[in-house]
């Protein structure tokens, strides 16, 4: 008999890395103990909830035709930047000859990254959920669990000390979305940002980080 469709869509933080072997990851743990499911993936560096709703969108939801959706994104949209990530001002210092970029990289470093340089912005993040949930609903998914965006370690609170708040007002866009639809739930796999959760950048998850989300989606899926 043919199972159920799992598919899991998120950022880097789901993906191996040079510290993190596949066999590592929550996703490959999820994979191979949860046998009453099958499992497909669909994980970018650096997505957004703007590319799964507008870059190809298909290929992050409708061409697999999922029974659940699993959706991990929301770091990307909210942390603080030196400048917007398409401006046309970072695209210009990033052209100059490498020894002026360094230079002028530096001027722009000492003003701090800055919350409205974000890539999305809340109520930009919260229209962009609410469409891949109303995408989700449409082509049938029975459950949508929306993970929430997980609290830093203290090594990016260090570099980046106003994405704390940003975490929280994200991670609120999704509580509320979970709560307005029948068949949404939101899950918080961290809630502390543990260091032994990280690696050395102090959010891509180490090997105990993936298997408090493993675990924690293991236990959702399971009830």
């Amino acid at each position: 008999m043919k199972k159920k469709l799992v598919l899991c869509v998120g950022d880097s933080l789901s993906l191996p890395r040079e510290e993190v072997s596949y066999y590592d990851t929550w996703f490959y743990k999820l994979q191979t103990t949860v046998q009453e499911y099958d499992f497909a993936s669909s994980f970018r560096r650096a997505l957004t909830s703007y590319r799964i709703n507008y870059e190809n969108p298909r290929d992050y939801l409708e061409n697999y035709c999922p029974d659940i959706l699993i959706l991990h994104v929301g770091i990307v949209d909210c942390a603080p930047r030196y400048l917007p990530t398409h401006s046309m001002r970072k695209k210009l210092i990033d052209r100059l000859p490498t020894w002026l970029k360094n230079r002028v990289w530096k001027l722009v470093k000492q003003n701090g990254r800055r919350i409205v340089y974000c890539d999305v912005t809340p109520e930009r993040y919260e229209r962009n959920i609410q469409n891949f949930v109303k995408r989700a609903v449409d082509i049938g998914v029975q459950k949508i669990f929306l993970l929430g965006i997980c609290q830093p370690g203290h090594l990016m609170y260090d570099r980046n000390p106003e994405i704390v708040s940003q975490v929280n007002i994200y991670n609120s866009v999704l509580k509320k979305i979970a709560a307005e639809s029948n068949n949404c739930q939101f899950l918080n796999s961290i809630i502390e940002g543990c260091d032994e959760y990280y690696l050395s950048d102090g959010y891509h998850l180490s090997k105990i980080g993936n298997q408090v989300v493993y675990e924690s989606i293991c236990r959702a899926i399971n009830e």
